[in-house]
């Protein structure tokens, strides 16, 4: 609950889905004023019960806020996914949130069901009965499946009832798809005598067996009456129309709200059964209304036309996103493209988990487990005055949830992922029930995703390519320039300060008996010299200087502007005196430094410098060997 607002969280599927869409609306509004607020979790394609396989979109069910939560309703049929599904109710019941199922059955939850073994019979009977028919056929689905053996031994019961003998020549396996349905109608069509009708178990198949039928010259339903089941939309656009029985899912959702709404939730292992309706057109012989057909025609050809549309403002869009050179101008890019320019959709907020900001890691390389879904930020939000990446707290789904919750309409959500990889999730939020709307929300997702994808790995590959230029232009050991790398730095000095007439001053320095020390102690404790003469010079040089491995034991510094070089070697000294009594090592680390000042002009050259403060220092080396001879 939220503001007194009982939240309902919908697992689900396909929101364009004109029987997704029905169903979201009718909940909207049977609720909506019963102080009820609707989020929506949906995937953009079913699981087809693929329970071995990792699907990264199911990530969208991670975003669910079970702290806020009252009620969660997962559409069983429309995600596929027993293994998705046990995870959601499990992560419910430790939250203690009822669940309500959807056309599945599962311990501890509310489950409704469509009773289909009474709405198969529905078109059964009409096909038998009221159109008189003695030679009927069942188009089944996969043998053994229970829904094709439940709906054949309804078709034995009234074919019995109506003193039609059954045998099995009458029944045929299409396994609820397009080709086997078509092959298993040319089989119908080879036998001796045709049926009066063919009755399929599900309108997919009764499409392809009009079309066969129609392809080999028997016209529906003059010859042939053929009838399908479950109502999918796509049953208006076929000539003729299919006649089938539809699984009403504004009952359904009316269902869900009045269990909601009388809080019928005590009891977790209760059932409820819709029964589905007739929807009958022309395939079976009887007159349809042509109006509602017309409707959805038009509706489709808007849809259509602007889809085409978007589809070309979103490869430009996304092709943008890929380009961009941090995560701040992919948030000021989205932001602009696609709440700003409002071609697309004004509301909605991206937000992404915060393992894609980490350029050094190669997110497509992870195999196995969910990563950490915790730690999010916002990359888009509509509600911003303008795009940033901004951190999103834990424990928040969303930021600004009780204002967005507060206006109403339901919130949609879809992952953002590609490669099997869980981006983050987007929140859509519209103001009205404009099915079109509903329609663009899975291609931005995918824009958007495949996006993101793009742009974090070029993200990973600058960064790759940054590590190889550092390893071209830094020595492994000191960290500091190696020669190309200070040619380069040198060069570029040059043509920005040349005309400046700057002075500069050149420090060498020479790490004192190193072959003593590799002799002594080994080639590692002379490394650890080597490094610990270069980390002083660098701390003692100023910010902008060009410090340089030079040699073996030999490191360089290239100072600009005016400087106290003798103070400069002096700090260098005491750097290594604390070193010295602090390191615990039977070694000393100490260094010759000479230095060689000059002025920045395009003939500067680099030898000059070297050889200047390389005569200096060897001159203070051979000063201290000779201390060292005399003592």
């Amino acid at each position: 609950m939220i503001d007194g607002k009982r939240i309902i969280a919908l697992c689900t599927t396909r929101i364009n889905d004109i029987d997704i869409h029905s169903f979201i609306r009718t909940l909207y509004e049977e609720t909506f004023f019963h102080d009820f607020r609707i989020m929506v979790f949906a995937l953009n394609a079913d699981l087809y019960w693929n329970e071995e396989e990792y699907h990264s979109e199911a990530s969208v069910f991670e975003a669910i806020p079970y702290d806020i939560v009252d009620i969660l309703v997962i559409m069983d049929e429309r995600i596929k996914s027993h293994t998705v599904a046990e995870r959601i109710i499990a992560k419910a019941s430790k939250s203690d949130i009822p669940v309500i199922v959807i056309d599945g059955e599962y311990e501890g939850t509310i489950s409704i069901k469509y009773d289909y073994a009474l709405g198969f019979e529905k078109i059964v009977r009409h096909v038998i009965e009221d159109h008189k028919i003695r030679h009927p056929h069942i188009m089944a689905g996969d043998p053994g499946n229970k829904f094709s053996e439940e709906r054949i031994g309804v078709f034995k019961k009234v074919c019995e009832e109506n003193d039609i003998p059954f045998d099995e020549s009458m029944v045929s396996y299409g396994e609820f798809w397009s080709v086997p349905a078509r092959a298993a109608t040319k089989k119908i069509l080879r036998g001796e005598k045709l049926p009066e009708a063919i009755i399929c178990c599900n309108d997919i198949m009764a499409i392809n067996v009009c079309d066969v039928l129609s392809r080999w010259g028997i016209s529906v339903p003059d010859k042939i009456l053929v009838t399908g089941f479950d109502g999918i939309s796509e049953t208006n656009f076929t000539m003729p129309r299919i006649s089938t029985v539809k699984c009403d899912s504004t009952t359904m959702a009316k269902t869900v709200a009045k269990i909601c709404i009388n809080n019928e939730l005590a009891d977790c292992d209760r059932q409820y059964s819709v029964i589905p309706e007739l929807d009958i057109k022309e395939s079976c012989g009887c007159v349809y209304n042509e109006k509602t057909s017309r409707t959805s025609v038009a509706k489709m050809n808007d849809s259509f036309y602007r889809y085409t549309d978007d589809i070309r403002l979103m490869h430009g869009f996304t092709t943008k996103l890929q380009l961009c050179r941090s995560f701040d101008d992919v948030a000021n890019e989205l932001f602009e493209s696609v709440i700003d320019d409002s071609f697309l959709l004004h509301h909605i907020i991206c937000v992404l988990y915060d393992y894609c900001l980490d350029k050094k890691h190669n997110l497509f390389l992870d195999e196995g487990s969910m990563p950490n879904t915790r730690e999010k930020v916002v990359i888009c939000d509509f509600l911003a005055e303008a795009g940033r990446v901004e951190e999103l707290p834990a424990a928040e789904v969303l930021p600004h949830l009780h204002e967005l919750l507060e206006e109403g309409h339901p919130l949609i959500f879809n992952a953002l992922d590609t490669m099997d990889k869980p981006l983050g999730y987007i929140c859509y939020k519209f103001d009205s029930f404009n099915i079109i709307d509903y329609s663009k929300t899975a291609s931005i997702s995918n824009h958007i995703s495949m996006a993101l994808n793009g742009f974090i790995n070029m993200q990973h590959q600058h960064y790759l390519a940054d590590k190889v230029d550092e390893m071209y232009r830094y020595d492994a050991l000191t960290g500091l320039y190696n020669r190309s790398g200070f040619q380069l730095a040198f060069d570029k000095l040059k043509s920005e300060k040349a005309d400046e007439n700057l002075p500069v001053t050149v420090i060498m320095a020479d790490l004192d008996d190193l072959k003593v020390i590799n002799d002594g102690y080994g080639h590692d404790a002379g490394d650890k010299a080597i490094a610990t003469v270069a980390r002083a010079l660098s701390d003692s040089c100023p910010a902008g200087s060009l410090c340089m491995r030079y040699g073996g034991d030999e490191m360089f510094a290239l100072i600009v502007g005016e400087c106290d070089a003798d103070g400069i070697i002096l700090h260098i000294n005491d750097l290594l005196k604390v070193f010295n009594d602090i390191s615990g090592f039977k070694y000393k680390v100490n260094v010759s430094c000479g230095h060689y000042s000059a002025y920045l002009t395009e003939y500067l050259g680099f030898d000059d410098m070297v050889k200047g403060a390389d005569e200096r220092m060897y001159a203070i080396k051979k000063e201290k060997k000779s201390k060292k001879v005399s003592q």
